[in-house]
């Protein structure tokens, strides 16, 4: 256990950071675990503000967002992706949805078969690196653009 080990540590008189590649710790990341075993043992966490891929994504919005509901990761399965894209669409707000590099495809296909092809969306990608793009408009429209590549990505579905 991993987890176990690094608080070891700590006890030891060591400092640590837990810092995520892409994104904040704990936000549709693994580091919760390390944090509840530092709290269970009464080592204090103390938060070092950073780079946030949800909040940098919110922040370059062509639209006004007064709430928004985080979807994150959807389900790997494809009936549980298919029930859960029926449920988020009953959702009025504007969706935020994530998932692995390696689905952006499909996930955009999956999103116009059932937002349909006018449904507007921002999609943000490899957000502060080099390589960053963000494409807005029609799913449709953002398919054609962006939509064939493999990147870490905040995908956003407008209000409705």
């Amino acid at each position: 256990d991993q987890a176990g080990l690094l608080v070891q540590e700590l006890f030891l008189g060591r400092n640590m950071a837990l810092i995520s590649d892409c994104g904040t710790p704990v936000f549709s990341d693994p580091g919760a675990k390390l944090i509840k075993t530092c709290v269970d043992n009464d080592i204090k966490v103390v938060p070092i503000p950073g780079v946030s891929s949800l909040m940098t994504a919110l922040s370059i919005l062509d639209f006004k967002i007064e709430n928004f509901y985080f979807a994150g990761f959807l389900p790997r399965e494809s009936q549980q992706r298919k029930n859960e894209l029926f449920r988020l669409k009953s959702i009025k707000s504007a969706l935020i949805i994530m998932d692995t590099p390696y689905r952006l495809v499909k996930l955009l296909e999956e999103i116009e078969a059932n937002f349909g092809k006018g449904c507007q969306i921002t999609l943000t990608c490899d957000l502060t690196l080099p390589s960053e793009s963000i494409f807005r408009g029609r799913i449709d429209a953002v398919r054609k653009k962006g939509g064939t590549r493999k990147a870490e990505f905040m995908l956003i579905i407008h209000n409705r």
